[in-house]
């Protein structure tokens, strides 16, 4: 029993220590006397102990010792039980309840009690130790040096941390700003709280940066648009990717995009401008009136657009068409009204997100509507025989001339051409027989007032002609052509499939002189003559010359469709010439055979005649040589 009453006690004892020492703080005499004046706990044994004044000296726990006296040690003889006497108290300040004593121990005959318990008496709350906060300017700072001008309080972060571990703002310090709205130096003052203490003051500069780009506006790509960022009003030569990035916004359609620059290392903010992007402007290459009172207009397409409006303008009324198609590059506008002046521009147009955008119109550019018409005239010969005299005119009086007859013929010639201001515009020779060229050498051997611009006519291989000509050929007339055109620098010899114009009327070879003619035995002038078709805007002509059958198989290949046409000259003046079925594919309105009444007698040695028949059964009605001139118009 006494054995367990002196473990019981060594607990009390050293839960006793245990209080005082909490927390490292060192526990005065003085506050144990306190503390045993409020605390005690009285063992009282039903048996008589010795009373507190019987104790030896060594064996008693003083309260009034000084603080290294009062060192309380499990070495000491005083906590040893056996010298404690029976009768003997202890003074804890803790509180035990029976439930803390082991089951086989009795409390019968002991009275536990406390005044208050230990929660109570001991301040857990007292600091461990006394702390200094430390002063803020040993903290590392990293702060920027300039910030842009945006007319707003502009409020940088400091980045701020102590032995490279970060401090937190409003936890460890806070910011105050000052002057941080106009340009200058404006100032940053971080106040340490907490465990921190002291002031910093920081200083930046608002610098008053422009941002620009080269353009107001940049072209619709389908793509962003991402145009340089200009910076000025600074004296610091600021870098991108430095100094600043760059960012876009609504940049990749129609519409107001954004540039924004952005500080970065010493530099804090970001500005910004807009620009724009639109449609870019087109360009009009041409306005031309080709053909009669038709506008045909070319422009430079944008493929990235949805299409194009095309506007005109005709005696002060304004009209648009819609062209849709980015692609699109031309449009042409029938039956306007002759002879006037057309203002034409153009604009593109893009759909987007709902929206129509329209680029601005191009330049105007103007062009008279033409009503072009030519007139075709026969002319018969002052021989009365067979030969080939044709003119072409326009309202304007300028003249086209087609072979032109025997050499008796150059006064009749010469006559026509006064009529035109003695200018010949072109002169178109079939080929060098007499009833064709005599005229066009017996005025050019003698030339003093006649103007002739252009000269036409077909290459006759000069071996193979002189190989194979008759006595009609009467290469005299060709050995004068050829002494005359070698002193002429406007000749032109003309090829299958040469094309020309002369005022808008367009004229094209189907058959010349080539390597077939070259093959034949016999008639390589007619049969190498030139074969040719004018065309204006709606009607056509087809000239045969002397071409004959043989050289039929050659040009269907060819020109088979190009034959049809509103009128024609039938070859070799509808004598032993083209066969029927050629003048079928013709099928023209109105035919002219160069033929006297003489070849068309039925009685005669010549089949001129058939071929008249044959026109006029199909309703082609037929213009011969009877004394007057036969004129028809193309337009």
């Amino acid at each position: 029993m006494k054995l367990l009453l002196s473990r019981l006690i060594t607990i009390l004892f050293i839960c006793s220590v245990s209080f005082t020492y909490l927390g490292h703080r060192t526990v005065t005499g003085e506050e144990l006397s306190q503390h045993e004046a409020h605390s005690s706990i009285d063992l009282v044994a039903e048996d008589s102990y010795p009373s507190a004044d019987s104790r030896s000296d060594d064996s008693s726990l003083s309260t009034d010792a000084s603080p290294e006296d009062s060192a309380l040690s499990t070495d000491d003889s005083s906590l040893s039980t056996d010298a404690l006497p029976e009768d003997s108290s202890l003074s804890t300040g803790a509180s035990i309840e029976d439930s803390s004593l082991p089951s086989d121990v009795s409390t019968d005959g002991f009275d536990f009690s406390t005044t208050t318990s230990m929660e109570e008496s001991v301040d857990t709350t007292t600091p461990i130790e006394s702390y200094e906060p430390m002063d803020i300017e040993n903290a590392a700072v990293e702060a920027v040096d300039y910030a842009f001008y945006t007319g707003k309080p502009i409020c940088p972060k400091p980045v701020i941390s102590h032995q490279n571990i970060p401090l937190t703002e409003n936890a460890d310090y806070t910011l105050e700003y000052t002057n941080n709205i106009n340009p200058g130096t404006a100032s940053i003052i971080v106040q340490g709280i907490n465990n921190y203490s002291g002031t910093v003051t920081l200083s930046f500069k608002i610098v008053n940066v422009k941002l620009s780009t080269r353009c107001n506006s940049y072209d619709y790509t389908g793509h962003g648009r991402k145009p340089t960022a200009l910076l000025s009003g600074t004296p610091y030569a600021l870098k991108n990717e430095i100094d600043y990035t760059v960012s876009y916004k609504n940049n990749r359609k129609c519409g107001s995009g954004t540039i924004t620059v952005n500080g970065i290392g010493k530099w804090y903010g970001s500005i910004s401008c807009r620009f724009n992007v639109s449609l870019k402007r087109l360009t009009l290459n041409s306005v031309t009136s080709p053909t009669n009172q038709r506008m045909v207009a070319s422009w430079t397409p944008d493929t990235c657009v949805t299409g194009y409006q095309l506007r005109y303008e005709i005696n002060g009324q304004k009209k648009s068409i819609k062209i849709p198609g980015g692609n699109v590059r031309t449009k042409a506008i029938s039956q306007l009204p002759k002879d006037v002046i057309c203002k034409v521009d153009v604009r593109s147009y893009l759909q987007q997100d709902g929206k129509i955008f329209y680029s601005s119109w191009s330049d105007a550019m103007s062009v008279k509507i033409r009503y072009r018409y030519w007139y075709v005239t026969q002319y018969e010969s002052t021989t009365g025989n067979q030969a080939m005299i044709y003119a072409i005119t326009d309202r304007y009086n300028r003249l086209v001339l087609i072979d032109g007859g025997y050499t008796q013929d150059a006064k009749l010639v010469r006559s026509i051409i006064k009529k035109y201001h003695n200018c010949v515009y072109a002169w178109i020779l079939t080929h060098p027989h007499p009833d064709h060229i005599g005229a066009f050498n017996a005025i050019m051997a003698n030339n003093k007032d006649i103007k002739v611009n252009r000269i036409f006519a077909t290459k006759v291989n000069s071996k193979r002609y002189r190989e194979t000509a008759r006595s009609y050929d009467d290469i005299a007339t060709y050995d004068r052509f050829c002494k005359i055109a070698r002193n002429l620098k406007n000749v032109t010899y003309l090829q299958e499939n040469d094309t020309f114009s002369v005022w808008g009327l367009s004229i094209k070879v189907l058959h010349g002189w080539d390597s077939n003619v070259n093959n034949l035995n016999s008639h390589l002038c007619n049969d190498g003559s030139l074969m040719f078709k004018i065309s204006g805007a709606t009607k056509s002509m087809l000239f045969c010359s002397d071409t004959q059958r043989e050289m039929q198989k050659f040009i269907y290949p060819n020109h088979m469709s190009e034959l049809k046409s509103d009128y024609v000259q039938c070859g070799h003046h509808g004598n032993q010439g083209l066969t029927n079925y050629f003048y079928s594919l013709v099928d023209a309105d109105v035919a002219f055979m160069d033929a006297p009444p003489w070849l068309l007698r039925k009685n005669g040695n010549y089949d001129a005649y058939l071929l008249k028949d044959y026109l006029e059964s199909k309703g082609t009605k037929v213009y011969r040589y009877d004394g007057k001139t036969h004129t028809i118009k193309i337009i």
